[in-house]
């Protein structure tokens, strides 16, 4: 190690000292470091090692030293790190095994260990078949994704000189590489403390800017914007919303009230945004006490049908027929449609897309002749977050817009 890279070493360690025990936390840290040999070429670049030591310092953000828990994961083997500071060992080339025990990155027998007010992380190079794949969506279930955890990733570029294993089934030996490699560390818990921790790392962790996805069932803000009425027959606009949900009136004679409907779509934060057509709608009826729409709704009615139709001029809309003698009597009726998220609900950020590769695309002569980049991107990584962004999404109210409805 050059005697700058020392320096730098020291005084990130005596920062690491003065930071342990900073934080009040409520939630304990365990960071889970693949030892197998794919992550072996990490270890011989200077920036390995300062991105665990900065990973370090924002851990203590979120815990007290004690709270704070180190292992290194291989197959079915879950191996506590019991050197303090962890990354003194984890730096070394000697910490990536190539035992049996590490043949294999079972990043489910991590994540199935999970328990309440857990931050459960992994720190991996991400090559997953679909075997893999299915095998961490049964772990996600056990630890209760979506309902009660959240779920991240970051992805840094660091240098790699070392094997690339998992891509080529012809040979279990590895096939040498030196480029740049991607390096995740992927985050199962609370969101709290997930949303403390990449607010952490992005103020601590100098190695590069680490592209992120959040991802939980809360993919997009609900909002009464989310729908607007178009056009109308057997029922006017009585009252625009003013912040709250807009009142339609329905005309006398009336035997059906039909409402066409536009979609106005919010994109998440991440940059996800979910798609309008085809979709999975759900249309509720129900008389309110009061104004205020979303604060109760004690008595159901029959729920009105709900339809998607493709118009020659204004291309799919969504279609809402009411019962007029449901929404007759005194008070207001509240028209709730609601968006259920379904599989293909999520689009990737870009950054996913490119950095993903298909074990054809690793094993094609072409690429493979590419010397300095033909182990730059990640086996799988887009069918992997697709799978876990579509767990998120699936059967999730994604948006939710409110209409009071009243008689003549």
């Amino acid at each position: 190690m050059r005697r700058k890279s020392m320096r730098r070493f020291s005084s990130l360690l005596l920062l690491g000292i003065l930071y342990a025990g900073c934080a009040d936390a409520e939630v304990s840290v365990y960071f889970n470091l693949d030892g197998t040999l794919s992550m072996r070429g990490f270890a011989k670049s200077n920036q390995f090692p300062q991105l665990l030591q900065e990973l370090d310092l924002a851990f203590s953000t979120l815990a007290k030293a004690d709270q704070i828990h180190y292992s290194r994961f291989g197959g079915a083997i879950v191996d506590p790190i019991t050197q303090r500071p962890f990354y003194v060992a984890a730096a070394n080339e000697s910490f990536f095994k190539s035992s049996k025990e590490y043949e294999k990155t079972q990043i489910e027998n991590v994540f199935s260990k999970s328990q309440p007010g857990q931050l459960n992380l992994v720190m991996t190079d991400l090559f997953e078949q679909d075997l893999d794949i299915g095998a961490i969506k049964r772990s996600l279930d056990v630890a209760k994704f979506p309902s009660e955890n959240g779920f991240a990733v970051w992805q840094w570029k660091m240098p790699f000189d070392g094997a690339i294993y998992d891509f080529d089934f012809r040979s279990n030996k590895g096939r040498a590489y030196q480029g740049n490699r991607y390096l995740y560390v992927l985050a199962l818990g609370p969101k709290e403390a997930i949303n403390q921790l990449n607010g952490s790392i992005a103020g601590r962790v100098t190695v590069g800017k680490a592209n992120y996805l959040y991802i939980s069932k809360e993919l997009v803000v609900q909002s009464i914007s989310w729908l607007s009425v178009t056009q109308t027959n057997n029922i006017v606009l009585l009252v625009r919303g003013g912040g709250g949900p807009p009142t339609y009136r329905v005309l006398p004679r009336c035997d059906t009230a039909e409402l066409t409907m536009t979609v106005q779509l919010t994109p998440t934060s991440n940059g996800a945004s979910f798609i309008s057509f085809p979709g999975n709608y759900h249309a509720s009826l129900c008389k309110v006490p009061n104004t205020q729409g979303r604060q109760g709704c004690p008595t159901e009615l029959v729920a009105p049908r709900i339809w998607e139709q493709t118009e020659k001029t204004k291309g799919k809309a969504l279609k809402v027929k009411l019962s007029c003698s449901a929404v007759s009597g005194a008070g207001k009726t509240l028209l709730r449609i609601e968006r259920v998220g379904a599989d293909n609900d999520v689009n990737l950020p870009d950054w996913v897309r490119q950095s993903s590769a298909t074990n054809a695309e690793f094993n094609d002569p072409k690429n493979l002749a590419n010397k300095s980049s033909w182990g730059e991107k990640t086996l799988n990584l887009v069918p992997f977050l697709r799978e876990v962004s579509a767990k998120a999404a699936r059967g999730t109210v994604m948006a939710s817009s409110d209409f009071f409805v009243v008689a003549n």
